[in-house]
């Protein structure tokens, strides 16, 4: 959700950003490949949602072949789609210590392979 901004003409907040993302790595090495894939898949979208089109029908396929390539690589990081049916969390109605209390029990919609897989109130399936 963050990654965006490391595109931001605001340099402090691409700056920011940065060092967010680097002192996640440093603390948690195993985050480098989860961030460098964000990254990637953020600038792709952002690609996406300014490519100016014609009113005509186009597939992503034919227009940004890396995209479909690099989400239907094994090694692709499970991202979770920032959608607000993943984004709602939950506060215990008890007082009390809540140690196994899970916020976010929902199912996530996450970007697998080469499709998005919802896990909403049906398993809708939208393909690239």
């Amino acid at each position: 959700m963050i990654f965006n901004l490391l595109q931001s003409t605001q340099k402090s907040r691409s700056q920011r950003c940065a060092e967010i993302a680097k002192l996640a790595c440093e603390n948690k090495p195993e985050l480098s490949k989860f961030i460098s894939d964000a990254v990637k898949l953020t600038e792709k979208l952002i690609e996406i949602a300014e490519t100016k089109f014609d009113g005509s029908t186009f597939s992503i396929n034919s227009l940004f072949k890396e995209l479909p390539k690099m989400l239907s690589s094994v090694n692709f990081s499970q991202i979770i789609l920032p959608v607000q049916s993943n984004m709602t969390e939950t506060l215990p109605t008890m007082p009390g210590s809540h140690k196994d209390f899970v916020a976010f029990p929902n199912k996530y919609t996450f970007i697998i392979g080469k499709f998005f897989f919802f896990h909403l109130s049906s398993a809708d399936l939208i393909s690239f």
